[in-house]
């Protein structure tokens, strides 16, 4: 065997490894990226049932609040809470979203690999 078979073979070997990174890199986006998805859709179906839920209590607060106060101040009081909920949610939308979604994608993005960005 000579130099030239042991450098052809050489170059075969750094071709495949080159080849296998490649697809090792396009693997962990791959899984990176439905691991986020995943994680976005769970976070919005909660988000949407909390908001559900909310509406809920809040229609059955005006109708229990409608037996004893009327039915136009029990709507007054129903309005005024959805009021007071949408302040609230407006005031803290930099310290309950922004913040919150920033330090979540640091961890899913930059965390150890031992929890699978979780």
């Amino acid at each position: 065997m000579g130099i030239r078979e042991n450098l052809e073979g050489l170059s075969k070997d750094l071709c495949e490894f080159v080849m296998r990174s490649i697809d090792c890199c396009k693997l962990s986006f791959v899984e990176r990226v439905s691991l986020l998805l995943g994680d976005m859709m769970c976070r919005f179906v909660v988000s949407m049932l909390l908001s559900v839920a909310y509406f809920l209590a809040l229609a059955a607060m005006t109708v229990w609040l409608a037996a004893f106060v009327g039915w136009p101040l029990s709507l007054l009081s129903a309005a005024l809470m959805l009021v007071v909920a949408a302040i609230v949610v407006y005031c803290l939308r930099v310290r309950l979203f922004v913040n919150s979604a920033v330090r979540w994608l640091c961890r899913f993005f930059f965390g150890n690999d031992d929890d699978n960005g979780k």
